[in-house]
């Protein structure tokens, strides 16, 4: 008789409860060093000049003797390109980059504005100013028409 799966809990998701059977999440960043599993690689130095392709024992003892790390950047190209750097700086850079996109980005609010077909004028003039207003404020505005059922 088989035994049962272990499952791993992946965090806390709101997609799923269990990540993944048998190893865990599966990683979103790059491999570095020994976990790159490759007979041979394209390099590029540090300096971002074409070394060329390598035996990966070739690539790492070229990082280790420069005491940056290597990082594959494009796991799916054939061979893999991989490049020597520094791979907590890049963390620190991508982090930097991702918090300054985040702040840049716009919240658009969808405003709603009800009109009834009997509306008198001057409440009119006030939802009008009203819209004005969302509008100005860089808000979109979704006019609604409502008419009750009689």
């Amino acid at each position: 008789m088989r035994a049962a799966p272990e499952v791993f809990w992946c965090g806390g998701s709101a997609q799923s409860i269990y990540c993944q059977l048998i190893g865990g999440a599966i990683s979103v960043e790059p491999r570095i060093n020994d976990r790159i599993r490759v007979p041979e690689v394209r390099l590029v130095g540090p300096a971002g000049e074409q070394v060329g392709i390598v035996k990966i024992e070739d690539a790492l003892r070229l990082a280790l003797d420069a005491d940056l790390d290597l990082v594959e950047v494009a796991p799916t190209s054939k061979p893999p390109v991989c490049k020597i750097m520094d791979f907590g700086k890049f963390k620190y850079e991508a982090a930097l980059k991702d918090r300054e996109s985040r702040r840049n980005q716009s919240h658009t609010v969808i405003k709603e504005m009800k009109l009834r077909p009997k509306i008198d004028s001057h409440d009119y003039e006030t939802k009008k100013g009203h819209v004005m207003r969302f509008l100005l404020g860089g808000d979109k505005v979704k006019d609604h028409d409502y008419v009750p059922w009689t």
